[in-house]
């Protein structure tokens, strides 16, 4: 059996793009479908806006587990709250949620 697949690698095959397109690809994924038009607008807009999301992504890129993934998710959730109106009230942000439940149907649990 080789080595377990990482949380960048079995999402890059289950969304089926590149590992380039990695990030955005799982950061829509993970959008509340609700509030996907205001998140692609700013987007457009200002892309430093997602940078907290984005460093999310990177952080559980090469997890290989279920229980690895959902640690980093509370590591950074406890290190780095969403604040201000349009992430906390709007909730124009990736879903930690939505990004656990993708992550339950492409990894190991433990």
């Amino acid at each position: 059996m080789g080595a377990p697949k990482t949380f960048r690698e079995a999402c890059c095959e289950k969304l089926n793009v590149s590992p380039d397109a990695y990030e955005p690809a799982v950061l829509w994924h993970c959008f509340p479908p609700a509030h996907l038009f205001l998140g692609k607008l700013r987007w457009r807009l200002d892309r430093g806006y997602f940078a907290n999301d984005l460093e999310l992504l990177r952080a559980v890129a090469d997890c290989t587990t279920l229980d690895e993934l959902q640690d980093e998710i509370a590591l950074h959730y406890s290190t780095k709250p969403n604040f201000g109106f349009e992430r906390a009230v709007l909730r124009a942000r990736m879903s930690g949620q939505r990004l656990a439940n993708l992550a339950s149907t492409v990894l190991p649990p433990a």
